[in-house]
């Protein structure tokens, strides 16, 4: 499983067989050393990773909840502030035609008064004619 090379045998090695194989004893150690901790390094990875996967779902889960919230609350006080707005508009609109009754009736009894006096007031005499004799 190892990537890396060594050389089996070094050429001051060759002339001893006991050093040539220590040398070769020692190679394949440090190549076994090599796969342990590259092993290590790869779990360890794959365990940041996951750690790292669970944190960044559970910032999603938290985030949207929070967005929901917030998105809730804000639905809420603008359904609240249009309620009131039409509150305010009715009794407004309430108050204008009240006022605008109240304005038709006076004009209209002004007008009544007007026509009642023009009635019952005595009619202008009218001097009488000249009469010419013939």
């Amino acid at each position: 499983m190892s990537t890396r090379q060594f050389p089996a045998v070094s050429p001051a090695a060759a002339a001893d067989p006991k050093l040539a194989d220590l040398e070769r004893r020692a190679t394949q150690l440090v190549g076994s050393v090599l796969d342990i901790m590259r092993g290590q390094a790869e779990e360890l990875t794959r365990s940041i990773l996951d750690e790292f996967r669970q944190q960044v779902d559970a910032l999603i889960v938290d985030s949207t909840a929070r967005l929901r919230q917030g998105f809730q609350q804000a639905y809420e006080e603008s359904a609240a502030s249009l309620i009131n707005l039409r509150a305010d508009l009715i009794q407004q609109m309430q108050t204008r035609g009240t006022q605008m009754i109240r304005t038709s009736e006076e004009t209209l009894r002004t007008r009544l008064r007007g026509q009642l006096a023009l009635e019952n007031a005595p009619a202008p005499e009218t001097p009488p004619a000249k009469v010419t004799e013939k």
